[in-house]
């Protein structure tokens, strides 16, 4: 129990900092640019990467409209405040589709996902992300994408299918 605690407890604090960021245009976040920095990078040296700063805040504002207009965006993202921590999909409900060539862990540089929501942390020219295994990465939606049907065929993903209950 107590790590569900803790999670929940980390969600929230990031919810809240994300949220007066989003509403006050950015400014508010300035306040905690080092947080930032740490959520998205996994390093508090915050003038490494402000260039990302304001274009995340953009960013945010684009996938909530998203998530407020469109209910196939919406229905497909629900987290638990209480679930870990992941750095990939729950292999009890996904599985790789026979036609993937690549690895297990390699999205072989696939960014059909990244694409489709104008992430500002794709690196464009190495198809890789600048966020990966970082807070945001593992707490929210890209450490454990995907996590259901819905996302798999928004997404058009190559490399996933739902495995047969």
């Amino acid at each position: 129990m107590p790590n569900k605690v803790k999670y929940a407890v980390y969600r929230i604090i990031f919810i809240i900092f994300a949220a007066v960021t989003i509403l006050t245009f950015g400014i508010g976040g300035l306040l905690l640019v080092p947080l930032f920095s740490y959520y998205f990078f996994n390093d508090l040296k915050f003038w490494k990467y402000f260039r990302y700063y304001f274009p995340m805040v953009m960013a945010c504002w684009r996938l909530a409209f998203l998530w407020l207009t469109s209910e196939a965006y919406r229905g497909e993202f629900s987290i638990s405040l209480t679930a870990p921590p992941r750095t990939s999909p729950d292999l009890n409900i996904v599985k790789i589709r026979d036609s993937w060539k690549a690895g297990a862990f390699d999205c072989n540089q696939c960014t059909k996902c990244c694409q489709a929501i104008a992430c500002p942390l794709l690196d464009t020219t190495n198809n890789l992300c600048r966020s990966y295994n970082s807070f945001f990465w593992r707490y929210f939606s890209c450490g454990r994408y995907p996590i259901n049907k819905q996302q798999i065929e928004y997404y058009n993903c190559p490399k996933w299918e739902m495995k047969e209950c």
